[in-house]
């Protein structure tokens, strides 16, 4: 229950933590977070970003021109789960919530 803010109820965590945990913004056109479709002089790309433990961004690109756009979005949400995977085996604190891991892995 999001109301009960009794203590008992709360987890300690930074805000770096808390902004892992934050539902997906309404402006999200890709469902899944920290993936996103960029128009470059190159044409189409989705992005994959992370933060990693050191608080730098983190992020690959996938070409919609090179891979399709399908399979383009496929491969960035797989190498975002990959590293979300890798950093939580590092107590990153990702939670499937924030990542959209449930959505992502459910497609196609």
């Amino acid at each position: 229950n999001r109301q009960n803010k009794q203590i008992e109820n709360l987890r300690l965590v930074d805000a770096l933590g808390n902004a892992r945990n934050q539902k997906p913004r309404a402006t999200n056109k890709t469902g899944v977070v920290g993936v996103c479709l960029h128009d470059t002089y190159r044409g189409e790309i989705y992005r994959a970003t992370v933060v990693a433990l050191d608080k730098k961004i983190k992020s690959r690109t996938f070409s919609v021109k090179k891979y399709g756009r399908l399979d383009a979005f496929k491969m960035a949400v797989s190498w975002r789960n990959t590293m979300i995977d890798e950093l939580n085996s590092q107590n990153a604190g990702y939670t499937n919530r924030h990542t959209g891991i449930e959505k992502a892995r459910g497609r196609g």
